[in-house]
């Protein structure tokens, strides 16, 4: 009976290990599928990270390339306002001239008038 008793309590035992064994690699089971799962999630982040780099440098190309526009712009509205203030400075200066000339063929015609044998 001590024999059966020993022998019973082995198995047992045996058993009990047996279980826990079953346990750990269920564990371990579920442990690689959690660490392939965060693998993929690292892999998409690293992915998602890129593409984020790249859309990130297409705006900054994109605004660099706004601001040079924009400079462009700037300068050439510039020349636009310096010539149009000569082309008005211009027409001040004909417009004065079209003045003293009417002025002038005024005064010719009244004096014309006055004497007209001179005229």
């Amino acid at each position: 009976m001590i024999v059966e008793s020993v022998l019973e309590e082995t198995i047992q035992s045996i058993d009990a290990k047996t279980l826990l064994l079953k346990e750990c690699e269920k564990l371990l089971e579920d442990m690689e599928n959690k660490f392939t799962y965060l693998q993929s999630v690292i892999s998409t982040l690293k992915d998602d990270s890129l593409l984020a780099d790249e859309k990130l440098k297409a705006l900054q190309e994109e605004v660099r390339l706004l601001w040079d526009a924009s400079r462009k712009n700037n300068f050439e509205l510039h020349v636009l306002e310096s010539e149009a203030k000569d082309t008005e400075d211009r027409m001040e200066a004909v417009n004065l001239k079209v003045e003293k000339v009417s002025i002038v063929h005024a005064l010719i015609s009244f004096l014309c008038r006055d004497s007209a044998s001179e005229c």
